[in-house]
């Protein structure tokens, strides 16, 4: 079999090709159909480490992400750093907890954008306490379920602060309705 049809086939039944030294090396990221978990995300392969992380979203072809930590059963596992780079270009980088390629406990996320978000992460989204920068300058901080503000917590911009409760993320006062 010709190396270019081995790389097309292999690429279409979506599994990961690294060929040794003086050989191609496919995408350092690679999403696929059939790399799709039940929880219909998708697992990309790090750049340079035998580990592999969770992501909710199909990625583009020219996303590279790199881990620098420690993985378990080809997944990022522990504490590290996790970044992610678009056309060479670093878009986001998280520090922290890695629970079977998914971030989970504390950690931080710092985007190119300039916003950024240091907290507790459950099943990879913001879950419990932690505090979301906007790039803009403003900020919340206080309680967060499933990526979403929810409790207690305070929203603050420079017009002033929002203080009370908060359920899917929207301010819904100060009195507790549980």
């Amino acid at each position: 079999m010709k190396l270019g049809s081995m790389i097309s086939k292999t690429l279409t039944k979506g599994r990961v090709l690294i060929l040794l030294p003086l050989c191609l090396c496919v995408a350092s990221c690679v999403s696929t159909d059939e790399q799709k978990s039940a929880a219909a995300g998708y697992w990309i392969q790090c750049d340079g480490h035998n580990a592999s992380v969770y992501n909710a979203r199909k990625v583009a072809a020219d996303v590279t992400v790199t881990w620098t930590g420690k993985s378990r059963s080809g997944k990022t596992h522990g504490y590290g750093i996790l970044t992610w780079k678009l056309a060479g270009k670093e878009v986001s980088r998280y520090t922290g907890e890695m629970r079977r390629g998914v971030k989970e406990g504390r950690g931080t996320v710092n985007s190119a954008n300039g916003s950024r978000y240091i907290g507790a992460f459950r099943n990879g989204k913001r879950d419990g306490t932690g505090t979301y920068y906007w790039a803009a300058g403003d900020s919340y901080s206080g309680q967060w379920r499933a990526g979403r503000r929810h409790g207690s917590g305070v929203f603050t911009s420079t017009r002033g602060s929002l203080i009370g409760l908060w359920r899917n993320d929207k301010y819904v006062g100060t009195k507790s309705e549980d």
